[in-house]
């Protein structure tokens, strides 16, 4: 089922240039120097909405969508509890950059 609410969200859909569903756990190519691990999808999507707001503002979108996050995983036993990543303000700018299309590596 079709949604735009992240924390229920379990695949991001992709129309072009060939459509298709990647899930949302998914780790990336993007390693966060914080916890030295691969970012999943799903963090590095909320990063990218949230491209354009200020940093307290992101934290405390952040804590809200791993709340929910966390109660949808104890409304349906099957889902695993998901959390997203945090990123710090450097790690942002530098995603964000990258895939914007102004930096070559990330």
């Amino acid at each position: 089922n079709a949604t735009t609410d992240l924390a229920h969200a379990t695949h991001l859909y992709f129309a072009h240039p060939i459509p298709q569903s990647v899930p949302l756990n998914t780790p990336t190519r993007f390693v966060s120097t914080a916890t030295d691990a691969a970012v999943d999808l799903r963090s590095i999507f909320f990063a990218w909405q949230k491209k354009d707001v200020a940093i307290p503002e992101y934290i405390a979108s952040a804590q809200e969508l791993n709340e929910a996050l966390k109660a949808a995983a104890q409304a349906n036993e099957s889902r695993p509890e998901e959390k997203v990543v945090n990123l710090v303000f450097v790690e942002r700018l530098d995603l964000i950059t990258w895939l914007e299309g102004a930096s070559d590596e990330s």
